[in-house]
């Protein structure tokens, strides 16, 4: 199955076999559409559509799973085409996101948006796509934000969040995070809460370069960070001081008013270049560590607690060269609860949602 959002062929007139109804420009073999236009009259507006294939290229081609997470860049580009702020950032929960939320609740014909969808006589909303189950819940929980660092080379990160620098000086350059203080840490708070200290955060690290022993580097992702300047959180931690990229570790780890304890790691991993994906995950005293979606350490630990912003560290031990670098891109932290709310429910006949 394919997912993508496409724009609208055909006049909407016609009976029969030679009906030229309105139908979406770049699907063959279509299981499935959300209609997310405003007015169902005409043929301007955008449809979310899942197909057996793809025949051309539509406007965004999400791929072939509803579960993937979209990148800052795609997840930009889906809202701006709707004129919305998307806070959610996997397909599914996107999807649910545009539908319940955004949609308008009146039922006129005619809107600014797509309608939303009612809640069915056992009090769910239920969204299908291509023959797909997307959404089967009341509501929508928790909170989700989303950094692409994506602006003019700045000593200020953004543009999507607004952050503190709590510990070191970071700065963004060709759209990417780089630490500039040497030898010293340099930390990033976003100043968005998210809904619960139950969360994860995650951060591309898009380079680590280091020449010797005597040139460290290392990227970190973390979450519980408080609000109020302390160095506290809990984080995910990659680093290579070394010449050979096999001699890369990874930890988890835990620093409170500065005080650094590693909860689990060290762990060789080969540095075999990147964007490899940091993800720290904190479920009540549960503490895990992910690369590239791949759970690498777990541990337990109630230190730290209440605290519901997230951040990005970053180290380098000599000025920066060609082999002495770091950097990061595309920062994400999201609720548990907002993934959590869409259980998996039994596939249902094929039908067509629209607002």
């Amino acid at each position: 199955m394919k997912f993508f959002l496409d724009t609208f062929v055909g006049d909407g007139l016609g009976e029969g076999p030679d009906d030229n109804a309105f139908r979406p420009e770049h699907g063959e073999g279509v299981k499935g559409i959300i209609d997310l236009r405003g007015d169902s009259t005409r043929q301007e507006g955008v449809v979310l559509v899942g197909a057996d294939a793809l025949v051309g290229t539509p406007l965004i081609d999400f791929g072939d799973t509803l579960d993937q997470r979209l990148n800052p860049n795609r997840l930009r580009e889906f809202a701006n085409r709707l004129g919305i702020t998307l806070d959610q950032t996997d397909l599914r929960t996107v999807i649910a996101e545009i539908v319940l939320l955004h949609g308008r609740t009146d039922d006129a014909m005619l809107g600014s948006r797509w309608r939303r969808v009612k809640q069915t006589v056992n009090g769910l909303h239920e969204i299908f796509l291509g023959a797909q189950p997307v959404y089967r819940a009341p509501v929508i929980q928790g909170t989700a934000i989303s950094e692409s660092f994506n602006q003019a080379d700045s000593s200020t990160l953004g543009p999507d969040l607004t952050w503190t620098e709590i510990e070191g000086n970071l700065a963004t350059l060709n759209n990417e995070v780089r630490p500039t203080t040497n030898n010293d840490s340099s930390w990033g708070r976003a100043d968005s809460d998210l809904d619960t200290d139950d969360h994860e955060a995650e951060v591309d690290v898009v380079t680590l370069e280091s020449n010797g022993a005597s040139e460290q580097v290392n990227a970190e992702v973390y979450g519980r960070i408080p609000s109020n300047g302390d160095l506290t959180g809990y984080g995910m931690y990659r680093s290579l001081r070394s010449t050979d990229d096999a001699d890369a570790i990874h930890r988890i780890l835990k620093r409170v008013t500065g005080t650094k304890t590693i909860l689990a790691g060290p762990t060789t991993l080969a540095w075999t270049g990147g964007p490899e994906t940091l993800r720290i995950k904190m479920d009540g005293s549960t503490i895990t560590g992910y690369i590239d979606d791949v759970l690498v350490h777990t541990d337990t630990d109630t230190s730290i607690t209440g605290n519901v912003r997230c951040g990005v560290r970053a180290y380098r031990q000599k000025t920066a060269d060609a082999d002495h670098l770091v950097r990061l891109d595309n920062f994400t932290a999201t609720d548990l609860a907002a993934a959590s709310v869409y259980p998996p429910f039994p596939p249902r006949q094929s039908r067509r949602v629209r607002m």
